[in-house]
């Protein structure tokens, strides 16, 4: 993966040396942290990546819980807890391949009637695999979906218990409860935030069990923390990344546009969303009053959106900074000849999709260009658990090193957990 910075990001020697003494110690503290192991505090979640424990654990699990027959996997989570994963597998399972991947997060986000057609398709227990990720263990949306699932499943198959993994706090009311009922359980460590949890069991067991090369994908990881944690300098991505969105936000760009071109990347995206909205977005008090602080980002993809959001883009309010991703290596042969059609226009004549692509990528960045929108470029050799590895350690290190230069701890959400609590409270 390669970061290529705006080049419309003025930053003088002084500030420079400014950002880097605000970013030192806590630089120092998340480099201490990659092999230490003990999971005492969140900053802990780059020691997850080369953690061969947690993932022989993962890897061990996966090896007894699935096998050849395994037609349905159903991921049960939401938020941190099901976002990375299924950015890896949106990206990199190929389409109509076994098992297929049900993702249950929202409420009714599959009906009842599509749960009973599924469960129908199923002949035995082995078939299937219920995931069941909550760190808290009580999370409103999985327990809910979780219990519907599983009734449906054991009123045609009885006791289901053992084709369900747990991954939660181990003390938690999930985590107890699955230590008691011969349900496996996958711990994650209690200090740690979901959302940087792209190399916790949360995300490593349900892509294993998916098919997602796990050794690919922590390779990459490998490679960005490297360089991640090298040096605060032009070789380090994550810090030239938060050192371009730092200024692009003192300068009242306040909306990123993470624009993708490529509908697989889509919920990448959407992970790079819930990572920085909950964990730079803030009240805090001042000498002067409550100061709000956080970007809004916006999820494009290419080209879809350039017929949707182009015109407002380039023609409206200088409100937006935009990260571009744009993958190399794109598949796609010649395009071919059709006898209904003929030859409509010869400048497509031979010529790739991925040629299209990479052609329609460089006008529009020329268009961003004369029209002195600032953007970042984000280039993936390819799509690939390697790629997706690298991306999400260089995004986790971007927004932990805002959240150090705009005072913000990353690792909290405290106005989600008040919206959980009265939730609990109007049920309960």
């Amino acid at each position: 993966m390669k970061f290529i910075p705006s080049a419309d990001q003025p930053v003088s020697a002084e500030l420079l040396r400014e950002i880097r003494g605000k970013l030192a110690a806590a630089f120092e503290r998340l480099k201490g942290e990659e092999n230490r192991r003990d999971y005492s505090r969140p900053e802990s979640f780059v020691s997850l990546v080369a953690d061969d424990e947690i993932f022989e654990k993962v890897q061990s699990a996966a090896a007894a819980l699935c096998n050849t027959t395994l037609k349905y996997l159903f991921v049960v989570g939401i938020g941190g807890a099901n976002l990375a994963v299924r950015a890896l597998v949106d990206a990199c399972s190929d389409e109509g391949a076994e098992p297929q991947v049900v993702f249950l997060d929202t409420l009714g986000v599959v009906s009842d009637d599509e749960l009973e057609r599924i469960v129908a398709t199923v002949a035995t227990p082995d078939e299937f695999l219920v995931v069941i990720a909550s760190k808290s263990g009580k999370t409103i949306e999985t327990i809910t979906n979780a219990q519907r699932l599983t009734s449906l499943l054991e009123k045609k198959f009885g006791d289901v218990a053992r084709r369900l993994c747990a991954i939660t706090v181990k003390n938690s009311s999930l985590g107890e409860h699955a230590l008691a009922h011969n349900i496996t359980l996958l711990a994650v460590p209690a200090s740690l935030s979901d959302r940087f949890g792209a190399f916790s069991p949360m995300t490593l067991f349900p892509a294993a069990a998916a098919g997602i090369d796990l050794d690919s994908y922590r390779a990459g990881g490998l490679a960005m923390l490297s360089q991640c944690l090298g040096s605060l300098d032009e070789t380090n991505p994550a810090f030239l990344s938060a050192l371009g969105i730092n200024f692009e936000y003192s300068q009242g760009k306040h909306i990123l546009d993470i624009f993708l071109f490529s509908p697989r990347l889509e919920s990448l995206g959407k992970w790079y969303r819930q990572l920085s909205a909950e964990s730079l977005g803030r009240e805090l008090a001042t000498g002067e009053g409550m100061s709000r602080l956080g970007f809004t980002p916006t999820v494009s993809i290419g080209t879809t959106d350039l017929h949707s959001m182009l015109q407002l883009n380039l023609a409206g309010p200088r409100e937006r900074f935009t990260h571009f991703v744009f993958p190399e290596k794109l598949e796609g042969e010649a395009l071919p000849d059709s006898a209904a059609l003929g030859n409509l226009d010869d400048v497509y004549a031979g010529k790739t999709s991925s040629q299209i692509m990479e052609a329609v990528y460089e006008s529009v960045k020329e268009s961003y260009h004369k029209s002195g929108l600032p953007f970042a470029q984000i280039i993936l050799p390819n799509i690939s658990p390697h790629s997706l590895g690298e991306f999400f350690v260089f995004k986790m290190i971007e927004v932990f090193f805002l959240g150090v230069l705009w005072g913000v701890d990353v690792f909290e959400q405290p106005n989600v957990e008040e919206y959980k609590e009265r939730a609990r409270k109007l049920l309960g």
